[in-house]
């Protein structure tokens, strides 16, 4: 699986994206991060605020606030699978993965949500 946050795309499929956006709060240009390659963790969304593995912001200061400021927030996120498994496989695959490891439950995630956060006026 690969994860990219990409506020530069202003639309997909002919659609408008509401994560768009050309500069984040804090100035700084909105950039294309590659979160997750092949299943491993890559990058952060950053902000100014710099962070151990980061000392430079990538563009994802979306909060307001001083809490802009410490963490970044996603753009338009889009999530790419190099295969495909049906409902019933993955759900034998993650008992099958608890059972090895020896853990008592395990979370299957079925759809992921969206909310919208307005800036006060």
């Amino acid at each position: 699986m690969d994860i990219v946050d990409d506020p530069t795309q202003a639309t997909w499929q002919g659609k408008p994206l509401v994560g768009f956006y050309q500069f984040d709060l804090e100035g700084v240009p909105g950039k294309p991060v590659a979160v997750v390659e092949k299943g491993v963790l890559k990058s952060f969304l950053t902000t100014r605020q710099p962070v151990k593995s980061s000392a430079v912001s990538n563009g994802h200061a979306r909060l307001s606030g001083s809490y802009g400021a410490r963490a970044g927030a996603i753009s338009n996120l889009f999530i790419k699978t190099s295969q495909s498994e049906s409902l019933p496989a993955l759900k034998k695959k993650l008992i099958d993965m608890c059972k090895e490891r020896d853990k008592p439950y395990g979370m299957l995630v079925r759809k992921a949500g969206l909310s919208l956060l307005r800036r006060p006026r």
